[in-house]
C-alpha cells in the first residue's frame, strides 16, 4: 500500500514564489517535500507553512538583486532570476505572455551567447595553430639555411687530385681523380657530376655517388671514361650535383 503523506504541518495549497511573486498551486508531493519550482521563472523555492517561498539553495539570488524588466504586452514589472537570464526568456506573471530577456540584462549578468565563447575558442585555436605553423616554418627555414651553407662549403671543398689520358681497350681512356670533404653536420650520400669538355662543349659526363660520408670526412674518388672517338679533351669540371 502507498504510504500516506502527513500534510498537517505542510505548506498551504498555494505558495508565493520568492523570485517573481507568482502564486503557485502546490500538489501533494510539493507540499510534502516543502519545496517547489516556480513554473513562471523556474526559481527553486523552499516553503514552510507560511506559504512564502525562500531560496532553496544557499547561493540563491536575493530578490532585490534580481533585475527588473517590463512586459512589452502589459507593462507589468517582472523580476528575472538567474535561471531565466540563462534561458533567455520569461513568462509574464500577469498576462502570461512569453517574452525574450533584454540583451542588456543578459550582458549585465555576465551571460553571453554560446557562439561568442565558441568563436573565441576557435580564433584562439586557429591563432595557436597558425603560430605553431609559423614556428615550424621558421625552424624548417633555419635547417634549410644550415643545409645550404653546408652544401656550399662542401662544394667549395671539391677539388682535383689528378687527371690523365691514356690508351684504353675501348679507345682513349681518361681518368679523373678528385676529393671531397663533407662540411655539413650530418652523414650524407653525395653525388658529384664529372664532365669532360672539348672546345667548351661537354662530350663525356658521369655521376659518382659517395655513400655515407660522415661529417668532416675527406673522401677521394675516381671517374674513368672511355672514348672510342678519340676526341681531344681539353678540360674537366666537377660539380656537387646533390645529396641524400
Amino acid at each position: 500500500m502507498p504510504r500516506a503523506i502527513d500534510l498537517s504541518a505542510a505548506p498551504p495549497p498555494q505558495a508565493v514564489c520568492y523570485a517573481c511573486d507568482h502564486q503557485v498551486t502546490l500538489d501533494r508531493r510539493a507540499r510534502g517535500r516543502g519545496r517547489f519550482r516556480c513554473p513562471v521563472c523556474h526559481a527553486d523555492n523552499r516553503v514552510d507553512p507560511s506559504g512564502v517561498g525562500q531560496p532553496l539553495h544557499r547561493d540563491g539570488h536575493r530578490v532585490e538583486s534580481m533585475p527588473l524588466t517590463r512586459c512589452p504586452g502589459c507593462a507589468t514589472a517582472n523580476r528575472l532570476p538567474a535561471p531565466l537570464l540563462k534561458r533567455g526568456g520569461y513568462t509574464c506573471h500577469a498576462c502570461g505572455g512569453v517574452n525574450p530577456v533584454p540583451r542588456v540584462l543578459r550582458r549585465r549578468a555576465g551571460i553571453v551567447p554560446w557562439w561568442i565563447p565558441a568563436l573565441l575558442i576557435g580564433v584562439t585555436a586557429l591563432a595557436g595553430a597558425r603560430g605553431w605553423r609559423d614556428v615550424r616554418v621558421f625552424a624548417a627555414q633555419v635547417r634549410e639555411g644550415a643545409l645550404q651553407r653546408g652544401l656550399a662549403a662542401t662544394s667549395e671543398s671539391l677539388s682535383f687530385e689528378d687527371h690523365r689520358a691514356e690508351q684504353g681497350p675501348y679507345g682513349a681512356r681518361y681518368v679523373v681523380g678528385a676529393r671531397l670533404t663533407n662540411l655539413m653536420r650530418r652523414t650524407a650520400t653525395l653525388y658529384v657530376r664529372v664532365e669532360l669538355r672539348a672546345g667548351g662543349a661537354v662530350v663525356l659526363q658521369r655521376t659518382v655517388a659517395l655513400v655515407a660520408v660522415r661529417p668532416g670526412e675527406r673522401r677521394s674518388f675516381r671517374a674513368v671514361f672511355d672514348d672510342p672517338a678519340f676526341r681531344r679533351i681539353d678540360s674537366a669540371t666537377l660539380h656537387l650535383y646533390g645529396l641524400s
